[in-house]
């Protein structure tokens, strides 16, 4: 946060103007959102028992809902249907990370804007 406040009175005031490098943004994401998945081991998943396995089948019902509903309404407003997964389960089960890094691969089918729109 400091620096945050440091590099934006900077450019304000006209004393420095910071320029950032982001090769490597997507191979740290990449990084960063794997590394999560460590924590996960069957003997965690084991100690959920049947409320766990109830919950696993609520999660993934939600996120088909969620993309049927997104799909479902883009096609119904004419617009792409890869847009209407920038606003379903890729940003809302994925976070801002996940539609950072799916918003290049969007953009790679055609979506303009693919990385901006799930952030939104």
């Amino acid at each position: 946060m400091l620096f945050a406040v440091f590099t934006c009175l900077c450019y304000v005031t006209g004393i420095a103007e910071f320029e950032f490098d982001d090769i490597l943004k997507e191979v740290c994401m990449v990084f960063f959102f794997t590394s999560v998945g460590f924590q996960a081991n069957l003997k965690v998943l084991k100690s959920g028992g049947k409320s766990l396995i109830l919950f696993l089948g609520l999660v993934v019902a939600l996120i088909l809902c969620q993309n049927f509903l997104a799909v479902g309404l883009a096609d119904l407003l004419g617009i792409s249907p890869l847009i209407g997964l920038c606003t379903g389960s890729i940003p809302m089960v994925g976070g801002h990370g996940t539609a950072g890094a799916f918003g290049p691969v969007l953009e790679d089918f055609g979506v303009a804007g693919a990385t901006t729109l799930p952030t939104a």
